[in-house]
Parts: C-alpha cells; structure tokens; sequence
C-alpha cells in the first residue's frame, strides 16, 4: 500500500494505482474526457490536470503513479488555469449547436464547461468544419464536434477486436475514421455512443426522438440472448426510445450488443394488436377475449362429445423467448387436463431426442471464475461471437492477457483472437482421444481448461462426451453456450425439444408460443399465443395476442443459471395479455363450461422455485441429473452445424427489427451503406 495525500486528505491506496484512481476512491471529483476504466491510457485530453508538491507545472492524473508521501492538489489557482485553458482550447473548433444536439443534457463537454470552463473566450477565429463518416446505421457522426479523445478509437481495437478505426492528419487535421469510406462492422458498435463524451458520435435510430429529462428509466434485462445482459430501458410517454447498458460487472460489464440495445423497434411491427378468428371463409377477423375463448370452449366440449376425455391428444409448443412463468404455466396446465397433453419447446438446430440427463455443472458452474482459471480453451462446434458476443469479449480479453491456446472442433468462425482449428466435424474427437493430434497433449497438461459446447450437441448423449474429456484432464470444467434464453429454461425444467418433421400423428389442438417455425404443424385446431404476426401464422385458427419482455415483469434464466426478472418498461397499447395469464384465463373459461377439468395442486410450483433458488443462492434440482458411467462403447459423432448463422437475426423480435435488418443486410454484403 502506497500513503499519499489529496489536497492534505490522508488516502492509502495499493501500489501502481494512477492518482486519477486515486483521487475516485475518496470521491475528489478530477474531470476528464479522454480516461476510460475499461479502455487503455490515452493522456491525450490534459483535462486531468493535477499540481504535485514540487512540481513546476501541472501533470495528468491518469498516468502518472502514486508515490510514498506525494502531496496532490486538484483545486489550486494553477489546476484552475490549466482547467479553463484546456476547456478553451476545445471549444475553439466546437460548435455552439448544443439546441440540436442528441448528446444535449448529456454531454460532458457541458457539464465541464460550466463547473471548470471559463465564462468567454479569447478566440474569434473562423470553427474549422470536418465531413461527417456514414459508418453504418448506428452511429450517427457530426466530425465538427470531435474533440479527440480517441476512445471510439480504442474501444474498437481493444474491446470490439477492430482495426478499422482510427485517427488521420496532423494538428487541427486531425480526424477520426475509417481511414477509407466503409461501414463500421461489429455487434458492439452502438457502445462508441456511450463513449462519446461530446455529440460527434449518437445514436442514429434515437435522433432527434427525446430529450434526457424527458425519459423515464427502467431497469430490466434483454432476453434476445441467453446472456441476460443488465439494461436500462427509456421510455418517453408510452414509447420505449432507448436502451442502456446497466453495469454488472458478472454479465455483460457496461457493455451491450446492437441487437440488445436497438431491436426494441420490433415489438411494434406487424403487431397482433387484438385476438383473431379464422371465419368459415378463411378469413381472418378481430374478436374478443370472450369470443376466443368461447369458440375454444365450444371446441374442448364438441371433443369431449365426439371422443370422449381420455382420447383428446393436445401439444403445448414453447418458444426460444419463453419466461419461466410461462413454461412452469404450462405444465400446470397440462397436469390441470384430464386428456393427454405433450409439452415441447421448439428450436431449429435440436432433435426431438435431445439428452435432458446433463451435468448440473453446464448451468450452476460460475462461467468468470473457469475461464479466469482456465489456462485452455476448447470449443466445441459453437460460434461464440454469434451467440453471446460479449461472453466472446470477456474470452478475448482474458486471451490477451494470458496468451492461452485456444481450440476449436466444428466450421471455421472468426472471433477476433487466433486458435487452432482441430477439424469440421465431431469426428475429430475419436483422433483427439486416441492421441493422434498436437492439441491433446496440450489439454493434459493444462492445470483447468475449459470446454464450451453448443446447445446443438444435445441430440448426443453429452454426459459421455464430457466424460470423455474428463478422462483426459479430470480437472477440465464445462459450459453449456445456449444462443436463446428461453432454451435454458425449458431444459432446466426437463422439456423435450421437437421440429416440425417430428408431428406424423393428427393432434386434435395445438397451442404454440411464440414459435413460428412450428406454425407449419396441421391440427384440427391451432391456437398461435404470440406477440408478432406474419403469414407464417395462415395456418392459425386462432390467434391470442400476448406481450413482449418489455411489457410485462417475468423471470428468465441465463445460460449460467443465473434467475433474473424483467420489470415492465412500457404499457402495451394493444388488447394482449401475458402469456401466463391467457393460460389461467382459458382454464377459468373451459371451468364456467362445466367441462371436466380441474386445477392441479401444483399451480404454485413457480413461486415456490423461485423463493428456494433466492434463498439458498442455487439452482434447485427439478430433474433428476444423473450422470451416465465412462464410455464403454465407440462412439459415433457426425458433423453439426452451429444453431446460430446470424449476428442480428436470431428471434421473433430481431428480425422484425428494421434496424437489425439493415444491419443484417450490411453484415452479409447484400447492401451498400
């Protein structure tokens, strides 16, 4: 520990802590504009300013290191100068347009202006103009405001693994770029916005849509991977205009994708604002709620007449944006009907028999401290920058910082960081184990290496594949790397997984959540409980409008384990409903009928699970997890392609996003931006 004192404050710090830092710790505010926690030291902006005992002139903070017994001022006459001369000398080329800026209320340009600027200006002189970039269709820019920072520019090298961006010119030619006209091309592109201390980097889906002390800030989590990051949405009157990343320093830091942060325009196209009735014509026409499930309960009592209780066959599908409310729902109803009733989720990429016997490891383990402890990494056919980009980053980050071997088993990716290709196919596991390649002596002598495998591998018996790694280092540890949160839900709580190929037998009604790959499945009656419409769904007869995560406060589980809530951001304008509720409402509907159903005693059951994993901080077993004994037998694995293709298209909301499609066409070289 190093003792020093701020402006004659005694402070203990430990060793090579900048007195920047230093100065945070016992809340001496020191301004600055350049200095990121997150990113490397610039020393560029001078608006750190410090006077040191026996210095002649002021130093930057953020570089220099503590010493034993130095004497730090931040208030002095001199500071004060230095201050109000940095603070001139970037205004002399910014311009006043503060009225019409995206970035007004909260820029710290501003901020700092009025707290340590001076009050004129001695420079008439003619503001030098800089042509704006057309990077994409994320980042607005408006260069004249540019003041040179260059976080945007380490952001993109250090985080985003880019080297597009960066700095061209000499003195007041300076600008920044992308050296040649090309678009900015990463999934984290929407954090330079955050970045940005001034205006020359917004928001282009948000401009000119609100100003900051008009917003009102919710905190919830995105779901459109299994990530969960933390976010703040805002919401102007009834309509969400933006969301933030929330600091969580375990998920996803301060960080958050494109998809995250602009796919919220989704929620409102093609939306089913009202229940809809397939007429004898074939026509589609808006109801009620009673009418709906009215016409279901006519429907349930013609059955019972025609076939009595015990021959009615029903399937209940979920979708990749399921809650945990809705699946544990879900099997309270089915365990509320007397007729048989088959629960499924629905995922493209999993067969029907999928291994639901997995190691409770895949979900309960703590992702940060194996790979902070992992000095190997082995994936196994998962394009980790697709499924959860920022779990990528983090991997990235500790790659560099340790300089680990990385290996991959399945198609090629490009993550941003080097590894060794093993082979296309699982097939090269049978070389791996018998000792035929280079990289298996390199995962025995590893002290913790780490094995990431895709949500794919679960058509194979994975207890057997992850024994097969532990019979080659015992102290190997495991990820299950799932690209949809309402996946981990439904295979923590035991569901089966089915396609469309997998339905041979005439079901008499289908219920189907959200998933519209399914929708192609004939029954004698479809029923579509969903928040997106499109002509997929002309298959419906009856379709139930349901809200989305922004609508609505539920529980969902990231792909570690980890419980969080959603909290209702924006109140839904249509006539829908929880998915959740529609349930409870159709069997109070199908009980005014007098048909013979009854409520199980386990409607409860979601509470009940949710109170024991807050209480005890661990995932309760829901299902039994045995694990299967060595491999005794040869095993046969065929290539498997990863679930996810797409870094913007992954769900019902992001593709109806036009943002994400924009993006998404960008991504695949179909448009020129």
């Amino acid at each position: 520990m190093v003792n020093l004192f701020i402006n004659d404050i005694p402070v203990q710090v430990p060793n090579k802590t900048t007195i920047l830092q230093a100065c945070d710790t016992v809340g001496i505010d020191v301004p600055r504009f350049c200095f990121h926690e997150r990113l490397l030291v610039a020393g560029n902006c001078r608006m750190c300013l410090v006077e040191i005992e026996k210095s002649p002139k002021p130093v930057p903070s953020c570089t220099l290191q503590v010493m034993e017994g130095m004497k730090v001022f931040t208030k002095t006459p001199l500071v004060q100068k230095a201050q109000e001369s940095v603070l001139e000398f970037l205004l002399i080329n910014h311009p006043l347009d503060c009225p019409i800026c995206d970035q007004g209320g909260e820029c710290d340009l501003q901020d700092q202006s009025i707290n340590f600027g001076s009050d004129s200006s001695r420079f008439y002189i003619k503001k030098r103009g800089v042509e704006d970039k057309n990077i994409g269709p994320i980042v607005k820019t408006v260069m004249t405001r540019c003041i040179h920072c260059t976080r945007c520019v380490r952001f993109a090298t250090e985080v985003a693994g880019l080297k597009d961006l960066g700095t061209t010119g000499r003195g007041k030619k300076t600008e920044i770029g992308t050296y040649i006209s090309k678009v900015l091309k990463t999934e984290l592109s929407g954090n330079v916005v955050d970045l940005c201390p001034v205006g020359a980097l917004t928001s282009k889906p948000y401009a000119f849509k609100a100003r900051p002390w008009e917003l009102k800030s919710i905190n919830s989590i995105d779901i459109l991977d299994s990530l969960g990051s933390n976010i703040v949405v805002n919401s102007k009157g009834n309509d969400i205009v933006r969301i933030l990343p929330r600091l969580n320093e375990s998920l996803n830091e301060e960080w958050l994708t494109d998809k995250a942060r602009f796919s919220f325009d989704g929620i409102k196209c093609q939306r089913l604002d009202s229940p809809l009735w397939k007429d004898e014509s074939g026509q589609f026409i808006k109801v009620s709620w009673e009418f709906a499930f009215d016409t279901l309960s006519c429907f349930f009592s013609d059955l019972i007449n025609k076939k009595g209780v015990n021959s009615i066959q029903s399937d209940f599908i979920l979708g990749d944006l399921s809650d945990l409310n809705t699946i544990v729902e879900v099997q309270s109803v089915c365990d509320s009907l007397k007729f048989k009733s088959n629960v499924f989720f629905a995922s493209e990429g999993l067969k029907k028999n999928i291994n639901k016997d997995l190691p409770i490891s895949l979900y309960s383990s703590d992702f940060n401290y194996n790979l902070n402890e992992s000095d190997l990494i082995l994936m196994v056919n998962t394009d980790i920058k697709c499924d959860l980009s920022l779990l990528n980053v983090k991997i990235r980050n500790h790659i560099l910082k340790t300089g680990l071997n990385v290996g991959l088993i399945g198609p090629k990716i490009t993550p941003g960081y080097d590894y060794t290709h093993l082979g296309l196919d699982l097939n090269c596991l049978v070389s791996l184990v018998e000792g035929n390649s280079q990289f298996l002596k390199q995962i025995i002598s590893a002290k913790k290496p780490l094995i990431l495998l895709n949500n794919s591998l679960l058509s194979l018996d994975t207890s057997k594949l992850i024994n097969i790694f532990k019979e080659i280092n015992s102290e190997a540890s495991f990820s299950l790397i799932n690209s949809q949160t309402g996946i981990v839900g439904c295979l923590d709580l035991g569901l089966d997984s089915s396609s469309s190929n997998d339905y041979h037998n005439l079901k008499d009604i289908t219920f189907n959540f959200g998933n519209k790959g399914s929708c192609k499945v004939k029954s004698l009656f479809n029923v579509y409980i969903g928040h997106t419409g499109d002509k997929s769904l002309s298959n419906m007869d009856l379709i139930l409008p349901s809200l989305t995560y922004l609508e609505k406060s539920s529980f969902y589980m990231n792909f570690n384990g980890l419980i969080q809530k959603t909290n209702k951001a924006s109140t839904s304008i249509v006539n829908a409903r929880s998915d959740d509720l529609i349930l409870k409402m159709l069997l109070v509907f199908l009980q005014k009928k007098g048909l013979d159903v009854f409520l199980s005693n386990k409607s409860n059951t979601f509470n009940s699970f949710v109170q024991s994993y807050l209480k005890t901080g661990k995932k309760p077993l829901l299902k039994g997890l045995d694990i299967c004994g060595l491999l005794n037998s040869t095993l046969h694995l065929s290539g498997v392609k990863p679930v996810n293709e797409s870094l913007y298209i992954t769900n019902i909301i992001s593709a109806s996003s036009k943002v994400m499609q924009e993006c998404e066409l960008l991504n695949t070289k179909k448009l020129n931006f």
